[in-house]
């Protein structure tokens, strides 16, 4: 699996296969990432499987140019 440190993400949403959520937060703190409750110019990227929403984490993601990742994309990315 990668490395995800120096890497700050947030997590919204629900989860096919991490329920609680709190599963992918765990993930990413394993692999030396960090998960913050909002999203900023420093995010690398936000999880979560609606990224056509209205949301103001998918606004803030917009406005910062932050990746807006499905978890599919995640698995991917972690070699999972």
């Amino acid at each position: 699996m990668i490395n995800l440190e120096n890497k700050t993400f947030v997590v919204t949403g629900e989860f096919i296969g991490y329920k609680p959520r709190a599963k992918l937060e765990e993930l990413i703190s394993s692999l030396g990432g960090k998960c913050a409750k909002s999203v900023s110019k420093s995010t690398f990227a936000l999880l979560t499987n609606d990224s056509t929403s209205g949301t103001k984490k998918n606004q803030d993601a917009i406005k910062h140019g932050v990746q807006i990742m499905s978890e599919d994309e995640f698995n991917e990315m972690v070699g999972k």
